[in-house]
């Protein structure tokens, strides 16, 4: 794995999608792929947990199993099959996030307020938000950032795919994650 690791904010859950613990990545060993967590109760070794590291342009996912050394709790690192596949896990994230920018004909244009929304779920190749009805239009592209900490604060760019009205006031938008220069 050539991504750095340290200083993002790991988020794991259970097979079931539940998130368990949010820890920051103090270490990273790139020779057996692990990673070095902050204090995280209740995780147990030899059972294998979901990992969500949101990171731009696409947020990082694995798997792990825990692992002590010299009383220190490390978590080992699985690869992830790569594929553009709707089934991939969606992990609920429910974290507060900024639309900075529009994107129209590979120009960004910044909005006169940041938006804010609320971001429900992340994927390996999407996200869903909600925010207030009608901001956005299916095929607007945007760029959002996620404030979880100082690693994680860059901006993602994402193309909406689907809106579906809550009620009267709130909107859920689906979107496609794209890779840098991919507008």
């Amino acid at each position: 794995m050539a991504k750095k690791l340290t200083g993002y904010t790991a988020m794991i859950y259970n097979e079931a999608g539940e998130e368990l613990a949010e820890s920051k990545i103090w270490g990273h060993n790139p020779e057996d792929n692990s990673i070095e967590l902050s204090e995280v109760p209740g995780l147990e070794e030899e059972i294998i947990y979901d990992l969500l590291i949101p990171m731009a342009p696409m947020p990082y996912i694995c798997k792990g199993k825990i692992q002590i050394r010299n009383g220190i709790k490390h978590m080992r690192l699985f690869k992830v099959k790569d594929s553009d596949n709707r089934k991939e896990p969606r992990f609920s994230v429910n974290v507060a996030a900024e639309i900075e920018f529009l994107i129209y004909d590979n120009q960004s244009y910044p909005t006169h307020h940041p938006v804010e929304v609320y971001l429900k779920n992340l994927s390996k190749n999407g996200l869903c938000f909600r925010a207030v009805k009608n901001t956005l239009s299916v095929g607007d592209s945007i760029s959002m950032r996620l404030a979880l900490n100082e690693k994680s604060n860059k901006l993602l760019t994402a193309l909406v795919v689907h809106r579906k009205d809550v009620d009267d006031y709130v909107s859920e938008y689906g979107c496609r994650l794209m890779k840098k220069g991919k507008v």
